[in-house]
């Protein structure tokens, strides 16, 4: 199993009408800490693409236990894990830096 951790700060168009993330963004950073565990193996999407490898997500899951708000500075915890030779499994865990 690896690890790669990232930094998101929720920009403002990033939450909606009551002022709390809009859920679908947590997807998106979730994409970021993908993109940056794959970096740390030596990969880019760009790079796999050219080797003829895709990596499509094929199912998703997210639990929301506390909202995010505009500003908030969080960590984004990405663990990958190789389930078989053709799937890879993906966690993330989401920490407010500043203690939320």
């Amino acid at each position: 199993v690896r690890s790669a951790t990232s930094i998101v700060r929720v920009r403002y168009a990033e939450t909606d009408k009551m002022g709390v993330v809009y859920h679908a963004n947590y997807l998106v950073w979730f994409e970021i800490g993908r993109t940056d565990l794959l970096r740390t193996i030596g990969w880019t999407y760009r790079q796999m693409e050219s080797a003829g490898i895709s990596l499509p997500v094929i199912e998703a899951h997210c639990e929301y236990r506390k909202p995010a708000r505009y500003d908030d500075e969080l960590e984004v915890t990405t663990r990958g894990e190789l389930l078989s030779p053709t799937r890879v499994g993906f966690n993330y865990e989401l920490r407010w830096l500043n203690g939320g």
